[in-house]
């Protein structure tokens, strides 16, 4: 699934919110491997790119997981997690009800994880921009600021900054900029995105000291970047000429291509200050023209690529990864909802 774009308006409000508690559920896992994600694309000829990761052979780790349900909600999805998250004490960032296994959005969440000696406590609280139809929590630092999008009444889509219980619009500065869609932040306050010119074409953009700077991968018609670490290296996808999605990673102006092995398709998402990368990818042409109905997530760490798969899932997609290593996500089981999971190495 591809995230929605977004124009932000200006606005200050007040934080709504509505605490809601419940257990949380966790299950020792031994070797899987199966995740779904976002869109992404492959590269031209000209490009200068390197091919990340040589593992021709994907491991299977071990990890606890943990499924995340909002309370009555149909569906639930978790975007993002915070960098400094520990096993005992995490926040993640999604969106549940009914819109989310269509677009994404739905209504926001803001989720406390605490372990207590052997128990695993979930606080949820509401997340949403006022008088919004829809919200998309993308990201989220240590200090608790959040970026992502809002759809105001007459659905236009807005992108925000959440901080200190009062809402900032960040909008691109660029000629003919449609919309702007903001996807991670980092402890810096570094925020990168997506946003669209006048013919609504994606390009990745930088907030960094108030500055915005925009860039494409090269040669590629759509460029969404994702996520960004500690040390300013960028994750995203693009799209080739074929519509086909490839991941890639930016650090210091080179870029690096991130292409699951005989993957038909291969989306990046979140990645860490260790440069570990996670998202998604499909093994056929179906799985990308179905909604990514069957694609599988994937953990690229040191150059060796991993498939990670939620137990009787149908899809799975890895969302964001943290300093710690834990992934987080969400999946679709077979009666078509959609559920958020923690992975725990």
């Amino acid at each position: 699934m591809k995230k929605h774009n977004a124009k932000p308006i200006s606005t200050v409000a007040a934080l709504l919110a509505m605490l809601l508690s419940a257990s949380l559920s966790w299950a020792q896992i031994g070797p899987v491997g199966k995740l779904p994600g976002r869109r992404g694309a492959s590269s031209p000829a000209q490009m200068a790119s390197r091919q990340a990761g040589q593992a021709k052979t994907p491991g299977s780790p071990s990890y606890t997981y943990g499924y995340l349900d909002f309370p009555l909600a149909p569906d639930t999805a978790a975007y993002g997690i915070n960098p400094g998250a520990t096993s005992s004490e995490m926040e993640l960032v999604g969106a549940y009800g009914p819109q989310v296994a269509v677009t994404g959005e739905g209504s926001g969440f803001f989720l406390e994880v605490v372990q207590h000696k052997a128990n695993f406590t979930q606080t949820f609280k509401t997340e949403n921009y006022p008088k919004s139809t829809y919200v998309l929590p993308a990201g989220i630092n240590d200090s608790g600021k959040i970026v992502g999008l809002y759809f105001d009444s007459p659905n236009t889509i807005l992108g925000y900054e959440l901080s200190g219980g009062k809402y900032t619009k960040l909008e691109v500065p660029f000629s003919g900029a449609t919309y702007t869609l903001p996807s991670g932040i980092n402890n810096s306050g570094e925020i990168v995105g997506t946003w669209a010119d006048g013919s609504f074409v994606d390009h990745g953009f930088v907030l960094s000291g108030g500055v915005y700077t925009s860039f494409d991968y090269p040669g590629a018609p759509e460029t969404d970047p994702i996520s960004v670490n500690g040390g300013g290296l960028i994750s995203g996808y693009y799209y080739d000429s074929s519509d086909i999605p490839h991941g890639f990673q930016l650090s210091g102006g080179t870029y690096t291509l991130i292409d699951f092995p005989g993957a038909a398709g291969t989306v990046a998402y979140g990645n860490n200050d260790a440069g570990d990368v996670v998202g998604f990818y499909c093994l056929t042409s179906g799985c990308l023209t179905d909604g990514f109905s069957g694609a599988q997530g994937f953990l690229l760490s040191g150059g060796v690529y991993t498939t990670i798969d939620v137990p009787g899932a149908s899809s799975t997609f890895a969302a964001d990864i943290n300093d710690n290593g834990v992934i987080v996500g969400y999946y679709a089981d077979y009666g078509g909802y959609y559920h958020a999971f923690i992975a725990m190495p």
